[in-house]
């Protein structure tokens, strides 16, 4: 009996010590160890020197492309960079960062901020939420590629760098792109897609470019570095593939860097599905601070109703306009609401969804609402002070 004994408390302790061992595991797969941190290098400058020379900024010259800086093309470019940079600074951020220290305080550094439709529209992600660790952009716009500018022939760098002035411009003059601006702009073949924009809004922000990557989903909705078929075994068909990039980088009183994900993703009726490379991928984060601006209506067809419901189940705070997910969805004895602005009904565009008014929205906007002191999203288009904003944080 007593070697019986011995043995059932030996099970036991077993069993306890396995169950210990898969929660430690289960704890490590639910971490997200996908990510990883690049240290900011004093070694490998290229990315950083690259940095300064696309956003026109005043560079050493022991920068490898200090030497193209010399010519009248790049002087010009590098002038209408700062103008345009000035414009966002005067006109929109010096606006919107006392709104935010004032109406958003950072709630969690390790929630990930994630902007859908968002362009290459890293301004507004990082204006109102400048303290994350983790930003995801997603969009339909082309990742693209950054060619060595050392490799390209006088024109060739003309044309690129023109290409990425005129949409500077177009985001200084109406805080967001145009589907057509994007479309033209972003097919130039040596600063293709988003990733050189993103870049110069990042750096004019005062940022330091640690590296920069190709990246695509795994069949497990990670982030991987792209090509790497050792870990994309079950997505054989590569109009499947879902890709993206990844910016690593800090501030200079940073001792780590930060992470910007840019995915090329379409969103759909199945994105939320835990089955599906979309749903996996939205499942990862923990905890999400979310933002739509100029959204195009998209999200308040009825085919998304349960992709809204399962970010809005990770997410702990909004920011948006009337053209994000729909007010109705938005539970109050859930979420602390803030509204700013006007809203007199949906701005009527065209190749947009035909979606009614949100008569509630209207509603609660017919009680004293305080003024919103910038252009946000489609206000832009209907003049001063036609702007609307919802501001809204998870109870406690």
């Amino acid at each position: 009996m007593k070697m019986l004994y011995i043995t059932t408390q030996t099970l036991k302790n077993f069993k306890l010590i396995s169950f210990i061992i898969l929660l430690l595991s289960l704890s490590c797969t639910f971490s997200d160890s996908s990510r990883r941190k690049v240290e900011p290098s004093s070694t490998d400058l290229y990315w950083r020197e690259l940095s300064l020379f696309l956003s026109g900024m005043p560079m050493d010259t022991s920068n490898r492309f200090y030497h193209l800086t010399n010519s009248t093309n790049y002087r010009s470019y590098a002038k209408s960079i700062q103008i345009n940079w000035q414009k966002i600074e005067s006109d929109y951020l010096a606006r919107v960062r006392p709104f935010q220290r004032e109406h958003l305080p950072e709630i969690r550094k390790g929630n990930t901020s994630m902007y859908p439709f968002s362009g290459a529209d890293f301004v507004n992600l990082y204006a109102f939420f400048p303290d994350s660790d983790y930003y995801t952009m997603i969009a339909l716009e082309p990742p693209g590629k950054i060619t060595d500018p050392n490799t390209l022939t006088a024109d060739q760098l003309r044309l690129g760098l023109n290409s990425l002035q005129n949409t500077m411009q177009q985001m200084a003059e109406q805080n967001y792109f145009t589907r057509r601006k994007m479309r033209s702009e972003f097919a130039n073949p040596y600063f293709s897609g988003v990733s050189a924009l993103l870049i110069i809004f990042m750096t004019r922000f005062g940022l330091f470019i640690d590296h920069w990557e190709k990246v695509e989903l795994n069949d497990q909705g990670k982030l991987v570095l792209a090509n790497t078929t050792t870990n994309v075994n079950s997505i054989q068909n590569p109009s499947e593939r879902i890709e993206g990039i990844r910016i690593y980088f800090h501030k200079p009183e940073d001792k780590s860097s930060r992470e910007l994900a840019f995915v090329k993703l379409k969103l759909n009726e199945n994105s939320s599905e835990e089955n599906t490379i979309q749903g996996k991928f939205f499942a990862q984060p923990q905890g999400y601070n979310l933002i739509l601006k100029s959204a195009e209506y998209i999200l308040q067809l009825p085919k998304y109703e349960r992709f809204n419901q399962s970010i809005l189940a990770r997410t702990q705070s909004i920011v948006q306009d009337d053209s994000g997910i729909p007010y109705r969805a938005l539970n109050k004895s859930e979420w602390n609401v803030e509204l700013f602005g006007f809203y007199s009904g949906r701005a009527k565009l065209q190749n947009t969804p035909n979606v009614a008014d949100q008569n509630d929205l209207k509603q609660d906007y017919q009680s004293s609402v305080p003024v919103l002191p910038f252009n946000y999203g489609y206000g832009v288009l209907r003049g001063k002070n036609k702007s609307n904003l919802m501001i809204l944080t998870r109870k406690k």
